[in-house]
């Protein structure tokens, strides 16, 4: 008995010494894509989809603006993060309820506020569908959910790709091939991507209440702008097709809540993209200057 006893204890000695080593180590190194985003902290902050996620670099928006900083980026994706209950409740622990002149950009596509035809919300399985917490570091809980089993975190490099950086703002910089034959490719793909989940899709009176819930949850907390990126002329012009009306029900949202929606989707011939949808690099800094020369002139 005395013997079992010690084996049980030596063994849960030596897993709680691996998972320490684990987590000590993604605490000081790289986790994945999202993990900046999650245990990042900030007063102000981008919300929304994958073009704001890789188009807005908050430093660059805040720049000579009396709006209280920090700016977090915590936009993810059209799939993971489109305005819904879900995105709101984690956007609600991400708020410094103290704050009172802070600037919030929510970004706007069709993505974010539409939903397929035949299935149920498409985020509640994806990884913030299941996340609880987006508060502390380390987040013990996102490394958990995220990687299972453990020891594929033991396996991995705990290093981030050369092409694939998530700042410390949570600003994801993405760089792709430059040579012609392959950014055609790229668009080619997304637009054919794109194509299949609108015409599969509808735009979602749910999106647009949460939307308008979202913007309520912010506006007492200081400045919200709504903002539409440009894209590529293609994409915007197929966007436009499928759904006519977008422009008109987010404007009737922030016409209603009186707060500015700025449209730039017909400056899409004014900037290029890696894919088609997502600003290249210096196109972000290029356009996160623009607003914020825009956001310095309605101060």
């Amino acid at each position: 008995m005395l013997n079992l006893t010690l084996k049980i204890f030596s063994l849960a000695l030596f897993t709680s010494l691996v998972v320490m080593w684990v987590f000590d180590k993604y605490d000081n190194g790289y986790v994945d894509t999202y993990y900046k985003k999650i245990i990042g902290t900030g007063n102000s902050m981008i919300i929304g989809e994958s073009r704001g996620s890789q188009g807005l670099i908050p430093e660059v928006i805040m720049k000579g603006l009396e709006y209280q900083g920090p700016m977090l980026n915590f936009a993810f994706t059209g799939n993971n993060s489109p305005y819904g209950e879900i995105y709101y409740k984690l956007i609600e622990q991400k708020l410094n309820k103290k704050l009172k002149n802070g600037l919030f950009i929510l970004t706007i596509d069709p993505c974010c506020i539409i939903n397929d035809k035949n299935s149920e919300l498409k985020e509640k399985q994806l990884f913030l569908g299941k996340q609880i917490g987006v508060t502390g570091n380390p987040n013990y809980e996102y490394i958990l959910r995220n990687y299972s089993p453990l020891y594929n975190l033991i396996l991995s490099d705990n290093s981030e790709s050369s092409n694939c950086i998530t700042h410390e703002n949570g600003w994801l910089e993405i760089t792709m091939s430059e040579d012609s034959a392959s950014a055609v490719a790229r668009k080619q793909k997304r637009y054919k991507e794109e194509y299949e989940l609108l015409s599969n899709s509808e735009m979602s009176e749910y999106r647009l209440q949460w939307l308008e819930k979202t913007i309520q949850l912010l506006k007492p907390h200081g400045k919200v702008v709504v903002v539409r990126l440009p894209a590529w002329k293609s994409m915007i012009d197929l966007e436009n097709q499928m759904f006519p009306s977008i422009n008109d029900e987010v404007g009737g949202v922030c016409k209603k809540e009186k707060v500015q929606y700025l449209n730039f989707y017909d400056l899409n011939t004014h900037y290029e993209t890696t894919d088609g949808h997502h600003l290249k690099n210096q196109e972000s800094i290029r356009f996160s200057k623009e607003l914020n020369h825009l956001l310095l002139s309605m101060q």
